[in-house]
């Protein structure tokens, strides 16, 4: 996967909760299959894995999100989580696949290409706050009268 990774001409890579991939190896039995094993008849399409990536994100309702409700900054992270402990990091094709067989959260992340030519994955994006001021340019003396009128009809 790292040397697809190095070589890849991909601009983004999914993430993919590591809980969610150890619970789909259970449900089909990929350590038995992939070592010539017949399937554990005890787990293989027993128990689904349930929903992509439900762990490793938090809803912020209340959130300034991008208008394209699929945009890669609306997937916020939640705090504290770490590659390879809580998430692996799969391609396109590989995503793409999972997409069409089970439901979860796309977590899209861009590839940077540093100077040096290596390549990381930028997992966290950058937050902002965004804050709004208003400042109403007004006269003293209409301020004042509305001021007066405004206490004055009270």
């Amino acid at each position: 996967m790292e040397e697809e990774f190095v070589s890849s001409d991909d601009k983004y890579y999914f993430l993919l909760s590591k809980k969610w991939f150890e619970k789909w190896k259970q449900y089909i039995s990929y350590d038995q299959i992939t070592s010539g094993l017949q399937p554990n008849s005890q787990f293989h399409g027993q128990i689904s894995p349930g929903t992509m990536n439900i762990d490793l994100v938090v809803d912020l309702k209340n959130s300034l999100k991008f208008p394209d409700e699929n945009h890669i900054s609306n997937v916020f992270l939640k705090d504290q989580i770490q590659a390879q402990t809580d998430y692996i990091i799969i391609s396109e094709a590989i995503w793409s696949e999972y997409k069409l067989r089970y439901p979860g959260i796309e977590i899209k992340r861009p590839i940077i290409v540093l100077p040096d030519g290596h390549k990381r994955i930028e997992a966290r994006l950058k937050s902002v706050t965004l804050i709004t001021i208003i400042i109403l340019d007004i006269s003293h003396s209409l301020f004042s009268s509305t001021l007066f009128s405004l206490i004055t009809n009270s």
